[in-house]
């Protein structure tokens, strides 16, 4: 990996063209970077710096990267042609700010926190919303496993600036600053009121409309069933995230309205469980999201 690190230095510094005399790697367009888990340790993020370098960069996904940008070493705001950007099983300080300031126009982000310090769901939504211009896509979540004591009690905040906003992946204790476990807590009131009024900013027949693109709405949680069959199990995963028995039936209760009102506008609503998503994902049906 250090000698990799030392070629990508030298090919953006320009030390180190092609045979032809050809700038190094000038067609790159995505990186893809996945690491075997070894003693706790990952891949630093300083180590990314080069690719936000790179001409033709649009796609970069990393896995188990720590840490930020050493002042010295931040890159200029919108500086980097990257659009799509995912940090997965990660831990990220200051909200993925060093990654996220020089994409010029990034139009995805996604990122699963995995680490034992807290998520700062505050900072991620200053970070993005630099961007909300251009994003597209957006998912922040805590990466399955990781214990949901390791998320602040904050919530996102108003997505109303998104306005090229067409994906939404967030769960519902980032949305409402709270893990939900049971409907008695209340807070699934507060969850579903905003989401109804968020897809009715949507679809408003108006002359301005928030969020014209939007087309995908999907809550994730932890809404497994324990209380079924191995035959009953098998029978929902077959059509997972379809409504089944496979989560509990309060999460389709509580948010009837809301589906009800994303069929009527044409918005697809889809419920999540992350542990059914690791856990069968080799059983799961194609393309599910």
């Amino acid at each position: 990996m250090h000698c990799i690190d030392l070629m990508l230095g030298a090919i953006v510094a320009g030390k180190m063209p092609f045979v032809d005399g050809r700038p190094g790697l000038s067609g790159l367009r995505q990186v893809h970077i996945k690491l075997i888990q070894s003693a706790g340790r990952g891949y630093t993020s300083r180590k990314l710096r080069p690719f936000y370098q790179l001409p033709s960069m649009k796609v970069l996904k990393a896995q188990m990267v720590i840490g930020g940008f050493v002042r010295a070493g931040q890159l200029p705001e919108k500086s980097s042609p990257i659009e799509h950007l995912e940090i997965v099983q990660s831990c990220m300080p200051n909200g993925c700010h060093d990654l996220i300031a020089p994409c010029k126009n990034l139009k995805s982000f996604k990122y699963s926190h995995h680490d034992s310090s807290r998520l700062d769901i505050d900072a991620f939504s200053q970070s993005l919303g630099v961007r909300k211009e251009s994003l597209e896509e957006l998912s922040v979540d805590h990466f399955w496993g990781v214990s949901l004591g390791t998320i602040d009690n904050q919530s996102f905040g108003s997505l109303s600036d998104y306005a090229a906003l067409k994906h939404l992946r967030l769960s519902m204790d980032i949305l409402v600053g709270d893990r939900l476990r049971t409907p008695d807590e209340g807070k699934h009131k507060v969850l579903v009121a905003e989401l109804c009024n968020f897809v009715k900013a949507s679809h408003v027949r108006a002359s301005y409309v928030v969020f014209p693109l939007f087309k995908q709405l999907g809550i994730g949680g932890t809404f497994q069933n324990p209380n079924l069959s191995s035959q009953e199990r098998s029978e929902g995963l077959k059509i997972y995230p379809e409504p089944s028995s496979l989560l509990v039936s309060w999460i389709y209760e509580i948010t009837e309205e809301l589906r009800t009102l994303c069929l009527e506008n044409g918005v697809s609503f889809t419920v999540h469980d992350a542990q059914i998503e690791r856990q069968y994902t080799e059983v799961l049906p194609d393309g599910t999201p």
